[in-house]
């Protein structure tokens, strides 16, 4: 049942996917096309395929996140609960790691090193899900990242 407080914490989940979101993948993605900005000069790109392309990353990938937690919702409200933090992992874990792109255990494998790096990264992933579940001045500055 859909009830004020159900609706407002779903409002809330959905800003907060967002907002990771758009830190985990979008920024990123900019990033790299502002970087690369040669590649749209070569393939001689028009105003229409930039926009074509700023749209696909500003709209249809948050969209897609969107509708998947929206379904997994449908699916009743436990489920609802860990998508939404499964999710949160997920976004957490991308945002934090290209920061471990530098760091190389010289005494393992490059796989090894790469697969220590991942780990670290859902590590700190799980510890921001645990702070966001705990803290609400931390659930609400992710909030106020997606509002501005």
């Amino acid at each position: 049942m859909n009830t004020p407080s159900n609706k407002k914490e779903a409002i809330f989940r959905l800003l907060v996917l967002l907002a990771l979101s758009a830190m985990a993948v979008t920024q990123p993605i900019y990033a790299t096309l502002v970087n690369e900005g040669h590649f749209f000069i070569r393939r001689e790109f028009t105003l229409v395929d930039n926009l074509v392309t700023i749209l696909t990353f500003s709209i249809i990938f948050p969209a897609a996140v969107l509708v998947f937690f929206w379904l997994a919702g449908r699916l009743g409200r436990a489920i609802e609960a860990k998508v939404f933090y499964a999710l949160v992992v997920l976004f957490s874990t991308l945002v934090v790691l290209p920061g471990f792109k530098e760091i190389y255990i010289t005494a393992a494998p490059p796989l090894v090193s790469l697969l220590i790096q991942i780990a670290i990264a859902v590590v700190l992933g799980l510890g921001f899900v645990w702070l966001f579940y705990r803290s609400d001045p931390v659930r609400q500055f992710v909030v106020v990242l997606t509002l501005g």
